[in-house]
């Protein structure tokens, strides 16, 4: 009997783990099927792959690759409600859970926000990147155990919309 329970208790831990979403997996998955959007999703094998074909002079390239487990961009250039959605996709963030690094506010012409959320340790396993203007809206989620600096750097040469905002927060914040 006492099996039995354990076994279900695990079973049901289970399950209800497959079925968490964050809130920023939930607004992504609202507004991925939208037409209007792009979107951009990298599984962590990828990043594995990429690794693996990293030339020799690619350190810095090589060190945020093999660390990184996701990256998530959610891209509209041509929407009515860029501020709007800016708003929404904040308030979605668990403000206990996300802290806040970098705010530029351009009254009704540009809003970004950075965020990072981080393990126990003090290691960086998130960077979320909101970025708005009255016609456009970026959503960016990388994920891994990241480094800042090396992310920041690398920003320039990734052709991925809200990408070049990245070079704002390196070493605004590091631990390691």
């Amino acid at each position: 009997m006492k099996t039995l329970i354990a076994s279900l208790m695990i079973f049901c831990a289970g399950l209800s783990s497959a079925f968490a979403q964050s809130a920023l997996d939930k607004f992504f998955s609202e507004y991925s099927r939208d037409e209007r959007f792009t979107v951009v999703e990298i599984k962590p094998r990828l990043f594995s792959l990429m690794a693996e074909v990293a030339n020799d002079d690619q350190d810095d390239f090589d060190s945020v690759i093999t660390n990184l487990t996701g990256l998530k961009v959610l891209a509209a250039d041509n929407v009515t409600n860029g501020l709007t959605m800016f708003k929404k996709a904040g308030a979605k963030l668990e403000k206990n859970r996300y802290e806040e690094l970098l705010y530029v506010h351009k009254p009704n012409k540009t809003e970004v926000r950075f965020y990072i959320d981080e393990d126990k340790s003090g290691k960086i396993k998130e960077l979320v990147l909101l970025s708005a203007s009255p016609t456009n809206f970026v959503m960016l989620s990388i994920t891994g155990n990241l480094d800042l600096d090396k992310i920041s750097k690398l920003s320039g040469s990734a052709d991925i919309p809200g990408m070049e905002d990245l070079d704002k927060v390196g070493g605004k914040k590091k631990k390691e």
